[in-house]
């Protein structure tokens, strides 16, 4: 493999190891570090890095995982329980996600701290000329849930339930369905988008 190996330990912490993956649709292709929220856990463990591979977790490699398959082992991972990652960094990244989109929703994180028990993420969606690999309802609060991923492609790292609460920044409650529609097909063919969803 590329690079240098990276040995660190992140402890889930409010639901959360703090960094968002992409990858893993193929069992040939590796599963990328995309974003890494401000002060969060891998953050504060002051070795994850965005662009990092993901190598093995607690010694058990996950090459040729799928995204799915490595998700579930950080779930399975109890709270306030370290997560032993080795990790290889050297590698370009996977998803051309916009550094400062992330920058920006990291921030919104970091400031807005989410209740014990609820993660609040940023998802990176992939450009496409489609539109949304995903289909949204209007739930509770104004949020909209994601009811259906039928591309998951460009959206590896959604899962169905999940709340979107901005896109690129902009609130999702203050929108009507007809704004929130044109939004996201608007900003998903034009580039990059990232999400900050709630998911419980």
């Amino acid at each position: 493999m590329l690079g240098q190996s990276v040995f660190t330990t992140v402890t889930k912490t409010n639901n959360t190891f703090g960094f968002t993956i992409a990858g893993g649709n193929r069992p040939t292709e590796l599963l990328q570090i995309v974003s890494v929220v401000m002060d969060g856990p891998a953050d504060r463990s002051g070795d994850v890095q965005v662009h990092d591979v993901i190598v093995a977790i607690d010694k058990a490699s996950v090459l040729g995982y799928t995204h799915g398959q490595v998700v579930r082992v950080f779930q399975a991972i109890p709270e306030g329980v370290g997560a032993e990652l080795h990790l290889r960094r050297g590698y370009q990244p996977l998803y051309n996600v916009e550094p400062h989109l992330l920058a920006e929703v990291n921030a919104r994180v970091a400031s807005n701290p989410p209740a014990p028990g609820v993660a609040l993420l940023p998802v990176a969606v992939m450009q496409s000329a489609s539109g949304p690999g995903f289909t949204v309802a209007r739930g509770t609060g104004g949020y909209a849930r994601v009811m259906g991923i039928s591309d998951g492609r460009c959206c590896p790292d959604l899962r169905e339930g999940d709340l979107i609460a901005k896109v690129n920044g902009q609130r999702v409650r203050t929108l009507s369905d007809q704004q929130l529609d044109e939004v996201l097909q608007t900003h998903i063919q034009a580039g990059d988008v990232v999400l900050l969803i709630q998911r419980a």
